[in-house]
């Protein structure tokens, strides 16, 4: 292992699982333990064992418990584990559906456009609302609605609260009514 780094985290989903990557010197990296659940690799340890010294690093992150030591490994060491993943190569599983999406959407992407992002219109099966965090232009995190979730713009939350009889101020307005009291 080599240094520990500081790093901030950016989330991509794959099949509700969270996939953490970081940039560590202008190239991604991923949380080890990440790729390991998608591929349904039990033990990461070891996984992360049969990588080169320059596939896998230790990173340090934030966390509401404080600091937190994170084994990361390089865009190689993904590629490694999920090419060798036993499960990959049978059809139907996750292990499967991850090599399916690294090598059929993630790289093609990558080889095409230098960047993979994941357009809110990927899944063309899936028809209802989509909630995404956007962060620089990026969606960062995208989450499928229930059909008893909605999403409503800010002018459609006024226009249903003032239809039941709320009456909408604005905090500054509060504020200075609030001081004449």
């Amino acid at each position: 292992m080599h240094n520990t780094i500081n790093v901030a985290i950016t989330p991509f989903t794959f099949q509700d699982k969270q996939i953490r990557t970081l940039v560590k010197n202008g190239e991604p990296w991923f949380v080890a333990q990440d790729i390991c659940d998608a591929l349904k690799i039990a033990n990461s340890r070891d996984a992360i064992a049969k990588l080169d010294d320059d596939e896998k690093d230790v990173a340090l992150t934030d966390t509401l418990g404080g600091k937190q030591n994170l084994n990361i490994i390089s865009e190689s060491g993904m590629y490694f584990l999920t090419i060798r993943c036993r499960d990959a190569i049978k059809s139907g599983t996750l292990p499967y559906r991850f090599r399916k999406w690294v090598t059929g959407e993630v790289l093609p992407a990558i080889r095409k456009t230098g960047s993979y992002h994941r357009s809110l219109v990927a899944d063309l099966s899936f028809n209802g609302q989509v909630l995404s965090t956007i962060e620089n232009g990026v969606t960062v995190k995208a989450e499928k609605l229930r059909d008893d979730q909605r999403v409503l713009t800010l002018n459609e939350f006024m226009f249903l609260a003032q239809k039941a009889g709320y009456l909408i101020i604005h905090k500054n307005d509060f504020l200075s009514m609030e001081n004449r009291w």
